[in-house]
């Protein structure tokens, strides 16, 4: 992998006053009860990655805005983005602070800002961070609170409550330098129920790249290794006004919109995969309605994937079980795997601690349970 996100740091976010995880790796799982910040950290790189991109790939939306619905399906950003700061206290942004190592496993970070008062839920490039990266920048005048927004070519100027345009050479510097990181911020999806439960979505943003380069032969292959043995190939049959896709079995076809879920779900996490290239992954509990056969499977097939498509992989889960797969499937495959232990305490700082496959070992040969730590 060329660039990989080596450590995250998180301020002033959801119910996040203070976190930071580091060593990342290929494949890393974050572990925890509910409420502890695992789906906030996914938000946080996701809400990173309007800097390069402000759309979301999939849904075409802001992606500030699939932040502000995908959990409640109500609202956006402009009407509800004071709930996304810690404790509701806007008088100061939301910061995340990205590390990258390359292939040489040089470390750079990106330090970025979220404000209140920006209504498109930009992430804002703190320049002051960059002039000890970026040589063209030392002899340029920039107070350490003026931001740049690579994607607007803009800047924001604290002290004047304004948005001014930015010099094109410094915005040109910043994409040339940093060309890598910001690609892969630019490609970043996040797949959740929400999406794996919206087949037509899916549909319409992925199946035409996916059959122009037959990547659906690779999705049939692992539809029936995992859950339908007979499996054929990938159609689209009439649906009313409208046509939906549908997977040919030997006596019949039938409409993915009618596959047990863990089948749909293998079908379009398959599907958005493998036309994914160069990018992070954040993905939430993947193991819901999944058979432990069937998890087995779709596992491997996203860690090949990610290992073949230089995919970076940060998911949350609940289960022991995706956690033992995992390990033993990453092994199988030269792949990294890291298990976070996510806690947050009362005041909203998160702890992790990193779990590493004799550590789960040991606890459950004691008869613990690793999801537990937290009262252990």
């Amino acid at each position: 992998m060329v660039i990989a996100l080596d450590s995250l740091s998180v301020k002033n976010f959801r119910g996040i006053k203070e976190a930071k995880v580091s060593r990342f790796t290929d494949v890393n799982l974050f572990l925890g009860k509910n409420g502890s910040g695992k789906s906030t950290l996914l938000e946080a790189i996701y809400l990173a990655s309007t800097f390069a991109s402000l759309k979301d790939s999939l849904e075409k939306h802001n992606k500030a805005d699939v932040i502000a619905y995908r959990r409640c399906g109500r609202g956006d950003w402009l009407a509800f983005r004071d709930l996304f700061w810690f404790r509701m206290d806007v008088s100061k942004p939301i910061e995340i602070e990205l590390t990258f190592t390359n292939g040489n496993k040089r470390k750079r970070t990106l330090s970025f800002k979220v404000f209140n008062k920006d209504s498109g839920g930009r992430a804002w490039l703190d320049l002051s961070i960059l002039k000890d990266a970026v040589s063209n920048l030392s002899n340029i005048s920039i107070r350490e609170h003026e931001l740049v927004n690579y994607a607007e070519k803009h800047s924001y100027d604290k002290a004047m409550n304004i948005i001014k345009p930015l010099p094109y050479a410094i915005a040109e510097t910043i994409a040339k330098v940093f060309e890598n990181e910001l690609n892969f911020l630019r490609n970043t999806v996040l797949v959740d129920d929400r999406i794996l439960r919206n087949p037509k979505l899916v549909e319409t943003a992925v199946w035409p790249k996916l059959l122009a380069k037959r990547l659906d032969k690779e999705v049939i292959e692992l539809i029936k290794t995992g859950y339908e043995s007979d499996a054929e190939g990938l159609t689209y049959m009439p649906l009313g006004k409208e046509f939906c896709l549908a997977i040919q079995l030997s006596k019949t076809t039938v409409r993915v919109d009618d596959l047990g879920d863990g089948a749909r779900v293998a079908v379009l996490l398959g599907a958005i995969l493998a036309v994914t290239q160069n990018a992070f992954v954040l993905v939430e509990d993947l193991e819901s309605h999944q058979h432990p056969g069937g998890l087995d499977k779709l596992l491997r097939f996203v860690f090949e994937l990610a290992k073949k498509n230089s995919l970076q992989l940060f998911m949350t889960t609940h289960s022991i079980e995706l956690v033992q797969i995992a390990e033993k499937i990453t092994t199988e495959l030269g792949l990294g795997l890291r298990t976070f232990f996510i806690e947050r305490d009362e005041e909203g700082v998160v702890d992790t601690r990193a779990l590493e496959a004799v550590d789960l070992d040991v606890l459950q040969k004691l008869g613990l349970d690793p999801r537990f730590l937290h009262i252990i």
